[in-house]
């Protein structure tokens, strides 16, 4: 018997209707489409990070480790930088996929660092990215880009 999550995805893939997944969403969603999900050697990505996403730079904020190291079948890499090769995706026509937290804002983020991150992240990575919280986000236009996605997709089923 399959996981009930994946076979939700599953079916809401083979249905055409459009989902967005961030994140764990991203990795699960990636995982049951046929992908590979691994904790990267390369230790975590924590803060502020600049991605590129269909060739336009955005600063979104991350917490994460575990990354989509195998794309799944009919998926293209629409997001990335050096840490993250695979941190946005497009899977099919309705799927759309990124690692970093366009929902996260510098206070979240910075709990997050003192409540979940010390004692379990090394200090100096913790402080770097504490440091650099003031950065600006494009949170907006990635939000922007999510709704244009679903506004597409829906219209499309209407037809």
């Amino acid at each position: 018997m399959d996981p009930p999550l994946e076979d939700l995805i599953r079916d809401i893939q083979a249905s055409g209707r459009p989902m967005v997944g961030i994140c764990f969403g991203h990795q699960i969603i990636a995982q049951a489409l046929g992908g590979k999900v691994e904790k990267f050697s390369g230790g975590w990505a924590v803060g502020p990070q600049t991605y590129e996403i269909n060739g336009t730079p955005m600063t979104l904020m991350a917490w994460h480790q575990d990354q989509v190291t195998t794309l799944p079948p009919d998926s293209r890499v629409i997001g990335s930088n050096d840490f993250c090769a695979n941190a946005a995706l497009v899977i099919g026509e309705n799927i759309l996929t990124i690692q970093p937290h366009p929902e996260f804002e510098a206070d979240f983020v910075g709990g997050l660092i003192e409540k979940r991150g010390r004692g379990t992240l090394p200090d100096a990575q913790l402080d770097q990215a504490q440091a650099a919280l003031t950065t600006p986000l494009d949170n907006h236009a990635f939000a922007t880009m999510m709704a244009q996605f679903f506004s597409a997709r829906m219209a499309e089923n209407q037809t």
